[in-house]
């Protein structure tokens, strides 16, 4: 500042200087400089996009898992078949609806699963194996709570093989 009293004579008014480049690329340039700023900031706090996206398990290896946690299980050793059976259908049905987009999955009826199976036009021969294991566990699980002629190891072992099959899309 000037001394009291002073003043000098002669100023000209500020004056802005023209750009011959306009003033796009300039708020271009602030926009890219704001987000590289951003962005750095964003990998500081470690919330990189960068990071890799987790996949989720694949269905065949979660229900192989499920099928051998069931073997170790208190209802397998104890033999409570009714359990057993309704393990095994919860695994069933829980992998065909998250692998093959089948049925709907746990809450699927033994009917809903067998109507979904013949609308997806699945083999017949499949089908069929499906229906008998489901009537043989809603036989257990509603009425007489005994699988029959089969065995806790003959049911597990046919849930399995159907476990293991590939070819439930035609």
């Amino acid at each position: 500042p000037l001394p009291r009293g002073e003043e000098i004579y002669d100023l000209r008014e500020v004056l802005a200087i023209p750009i011959p480049w306009g003033r796009g690329p300039v708020l271009l340039l602030s926009v890219l400089a704001g987000w590289f700023l951003l962005r750095w900031w964003w990998v500081r706090r470690g919330n990189s996009s960068d990071k890799p996206v987790p996949q989720p398990p694949d269905p065949l290896e979660v229900a192989l898992k499920e099928m051998q946690r069931l073997r170790k299980s208190t209802a397998w050793v104890e033999l409570q078949v009714k359990d057993v059976g309704e393990h095994l259908t919860r695994i069933f049905k829980t992998y065909l609806y998250q692998k093959f987009a089948l049925s709907l999955g746990v809450g699927a009826t033994s009917g809903e699963l067998i109507k979904d199976l013949k609308e997806q036009q699945v083999d017949e021969l499949l089908i069929q194996e499906v229906a008998r294991l489901e009537e043989v566990n809603d036989g257990v699980k509603y009425a007489r709570g005994s699988l029959g002629l089969l065995t806790i190891e003959e049911l597990y072992q046919s849930y399995l093989e159907l476990i293991q099959r590939t070819d439930w899309r035609p």
